[in-house]
């Protein structure tokens, strides 16, 4: 009896670590979310300079599944460089060489916008068991000289 009864704990105790286990496996965020996707390092590369950075503002939580981070600043350049259509073409591009593959592109298809206009889109990606979306608002200084950028990502685990 005592046997049956101590046969029966620890199965019922191993039943629970599985069950626990397998409920609450921790997320393992893209390359993209964990440091490999650097855009100020991208437009600095490109002859922009940037301003008023901010980076790393962002949470990861593994247990729940999700994380975000976001990016913001000024950019400046040369009269050629300075245009919301190519700044959106930098930043898809980024990303793509980052994954090693291509997202989705709703940021950088259709009508550009009219020059001085606001330039907002997003582009979307599933990599290492998560699914991305990568929101971007451009917007173009009046004087046609500096563009301000908020990039905000949002990563989930593939259910």
């Amino acid at each position: 009896m005592k046997t049956l009864g101590a046969y029966v704990i620890a199965t019922s105790i191993a039943t629970l670590a599985l069950f626990a286990t397998s409920c609450s496996r921790p997320t393992k965020f893209s390359t993209i979310l964990e440091g490999g996707f650097n855009p100020e390092a991208a437009f600095r590369q490109h002859g922009y300079t940037v301003q008023n950075e901010t980076r790393g503002e962002g949470i990861r939580n593994p247990v729940y599944g999700y994380g975000w981070e976001s990016w913001c600043g000024v950019l400046t350049g040369t009269p050629q460089q300075v245009g919301c259509e190519a700044v959106a073409t930098l930043i898809r591009d980024e990303l793509n060489k980052t994954l090693g593959h291509g997202s989705l592109d709703q940021l950088t298809v259709g009508t550009p916008p009219s020059e001085g206009h606001a330039l907002t889109g997003m582009l979307l990606y599933n990599q290492e068991g998560v699914h991305g979306n990568m929101y971007v608002w451009l917007t173009p200084a009046v004087s046609n000289t500096a563009i301000s950028y908020v990039i905000f990502l949002r990563e989930e685990r593939l259910k």
